[in-house]
Parts: C-alpha cells; structure tokens; sequence
C-alpha cells in the first residue's frame, strides 16, 4: 500500500462531507530522533509503544 493513500482518502472523504477517520501518528516519525540519539532508548520506545500504542500509532507499514 501507498503510505500517502489512507491520507488521500481520508482528505476526499472529509471534501465531500463523508464520514472519515483521522490517521494515526507515523512510527517512523516519533522515534526517528530517539533512534539517532540512543539506540538502546530508541529501541525501548518502540517496544513500548508496539505494545501499547497501537491505538495511537500506525504499524500497517513496518517490513
């Protein structure tokens, strides 16, 4: 899947007064800098968060 597609179609369903879902926060994005700084905290952040942050955050696109 294209990572900008959920984005798409949630922007075409929210310009045509469509019920719509509001995507979830990029993994990627909030432990990029965590990584780059400490690996092993970085690491335990995202352990963290795969176990209970699933609501918050998308995993649809980890290899």
């Amino acid at each position: 899947m294209n990572p900008v597609q959920p984005i798409s179609k949630e922007r075409f369903a929210i310009l045509h007064n469509q019920p719509f879902n509001i995507p979830k926060k990029s993994v990627y994005l909030d432990i990029m800098d965590k990584m780059l700084k400490d690996m092993e905290q970085g690491l335990a952040f995202y352990r963290h968060i795969k176990a209970k942050g699933q609501d918050q955050y998308d995993f649809g696109l980890e290899a």
